[in-house]
Order: structure tokens, then C-alpha cells, then sequence
């Protein structure tokens, strides 16, 4: 299998900084997924405009989906204020129990994750989106004063989905 490139800078911060409705295969080029997979994709969550538009909520979910952070802020370099402050990794050192560290990184790789159209591309990637699953309606009331939570929490709804 040939190994997926990161789309360009260009690309990226285009999509941030434009948060429309995107064609198709613009979105297949930022997450270098083939267009008719991801038209298909697009149809069954029900994320195409009547234009044929992919929804920039759906796009920027799918690019979060497609590319660990890191690579994300590596790409955007400087212009990576484009993404939220929140969405901006920060160390963690843990010490866990060797045999949840293992259980964990099995499940990684062996987890079938139906509500994501592209898999983790690494352990720190499924961790996040266990984590992110993990949090609970009553969490996300106590943080609705934090503008970096709600930003983050947020961002792959905030585009301008109304063309």
C-alpha cells in the first residue's frame, strides 16, 4: 500500500480559513482519500450539500480523522493559530499499570471504530479519540464559560454550512 502524503500547506489553510462548503475533491485531496470513496462516504452521513458540496463540518471532522495533530501543526507551521488553542497538544506523562498500557495498545489495533470513517493513525491518535468519547454531556456544561474548551470542542462544527 502506498504511504499517504500530508496535503499541503496551502491546501490546509485554505480549508481554516474558508469554512464553507467544500467540492469534493477538494476534501479528498485534504484527506488524500479517492473522490468516489469519499462521495460515497459524504452521501451516507448525509453531508452533501444540494450543490454537491461536502459540509466544512464533516470535511474538518474527516481531516482530524485523517491526520494525527502533530502533523496537522507541522503542516500549518506558523499559521497554526488557525486551528483552537485547545486543539493544541500539551504533554501528559503518566505512569499506568503495564497491563492497561498493553490492553490498551492491543485494542488499538484490533478496536473496529464504526463511528469513524478513517482510523487512528496511531496509539496517541486512538487514544484521543477514546478520550474524546469518554466525555460526558455533564462535563461539557461545567467547561461552556471555557471559550478554549468550547473552541476545540466545537471546531468541527463551526463552519458556514448554510450554501
Amino acid at each position: 500500500m502506498a504511504r499517504r502524503l500530508p496535503p499541503p500547506h496551502a491546501i490546509v489553510t485554505r480549508f481554516l480559513r474558508e469554512r464553507h462548503p467544500r467540492p469534493v475533491d477538494e476534501v479528498a485531496e485534504l484527506v488524500q482519500w479517492p473522490a468516489a470513496q469519499l462521495t460515497r462516504a459524504a452521501e451516507e452521513a448525509e453531508a452533501l450539500t444540494r450543490e454537491g458540496l461536502v459540509r466544512w463540518d464533516t470535511a474538518a471532522s474527516w481531516m482530524l480523522e485523517a491526520w494525527p495533530l502533530a502533523t496537522i501543526l507541522t503542516i500549518l507551521g506558523d499559521d497554526a493559530g488557525l486551528l483552537p488553542a485547545g486543539l493544541h497538544p500539551v504533554p501528559l506523562p503518566l505512569e499506568l499499570p503495564a497491563y492497561l498500557v498493553l490492553a490498551l495498545r492491543t485494542q488499538s489495533r484490533i478496536e473496529r471504530m464504526p463511528h469513524r470513517v478513517i482510523p487512528p493513525a496511531d496509539f496517541t491518535e486512538y487514544l484521543t479519540d477514546l478520550l474524546h468519547r469518554a466525555i460526558e454531556p455533564e462535563t461539557v456544561d461545567a467547561l461552556r464559560d471555557d471559550t478554549v474548551f468550547v473552541h476545540a470542542w466545537n471546531f468541527a462544527g463551526e463552519g458556514d454550512d448554510d450554501a
